[in-house]
C-alpha cells in the first residue's frame, strides 16, 4: 500500500483508540495508549499490505505528501495527544522503515548498502498482496473500503477528534 493509505489507517486508529475523556498527564499514563496505537499501526500495516493492492499514487509524491500529512496532523494536535498521534503514524509506517529503507536508499542515492532479510512477513513475496498487473479493480475496492471505514470511525468519534486536533491554547482553555 502507499504511504497515504497507511497514514489514513493511522488517523482511524487515533480516532478509535484515543479516549479524550481521560487526559493522560504523565509519561506513565501516556505509555499504554502510545504503545497501543503504535502496535495497532503495525498491525494495520500488515493487514493493508496483505490484502490485494496496486500502487495508484506515484511513490515520490506519496512519500512527500504522506510525510507532510503526518507532520501537519502531529503538529496541530494538542500537546497532550501529540505523542499518541505521532506514535500511530510511526507504527503505520514502521514496517516499511525497517524492511524497505535500505533498498530505497540504494535506489535513490545510488549506493550499495548491504541488503537484509525482510523482517515483516507481509513484505515477503509469498505473503504480499502487491498486484503487478494492470487490473487493479480489487485494489480500488480495498482502498475505497479503507477510506469509508476511516471516515465512519472519525465521524463516530468526532468529539475525540475535535478534542485531539483543536488548536486552541490549552492554558487559556483551562482558565
Amino acid at each position: 500500500m502507499n504511504v497515504l493509505f497507511h497514514t489514513t489507517a493511522a488517523i482511524g486508529i487515533v480516532a478509535m483508540l484515543t479516549d479524550t475523556r481521560t487526559k493522560p498527564h504523565t509519561a506513565t499514563q501516556m505509555f499504554l495508549p502510545g504503545m497501543l496505537v503504535f502496535l495497532a499501526g503495525i498491525a494495520s500495516h500488515g493487514a493493508l499490505d496483505y490484502i490485494p493492492h496496486c500502487y495508484p499514487i506515484n511513490s515520490k509524491v506519496d512519500a512527500i505528501v504522506g510525510l507532510i500529512v503526518m507532520i501537519t496532523l502531529t503538529m496541530i494536535s494538542k500537546n497532550t495527544y501529540r505523542p499518541i498521534v505521532a506514535l500511530a503514524f510511526l507504527g503505520s509506517i514502521f514496517p516499511d522503515l525497517i524492511d524497505l529503507s535500505i533498498p530505497i536508499i540504494n535506489k535513490y542515492l545510488v549506493v550499495n548498502l548491504p541488503k537484509t532479510q525482510k523482517l515483516f512477513p507481509w513484505h515477503w513475496e509469498e505473503y504480499s498482496g502487491s498486484i503487478y498487473i494492470t487490473d487493479c479493480r480489487i485494489s480500488t475496492v480495498n482502498h475505497f473500503i479503507l477510506l469509508v471505514t476511516v471516515t465512519a470511525i472519525c465521524y463516530c468519534r468526532k468529539t475525540d477528534i475535535k478534542n485531539i486536533i483543536t488548536c486552541t491554547n490549552e492554558k487559556s482553555a483551562a482558565v
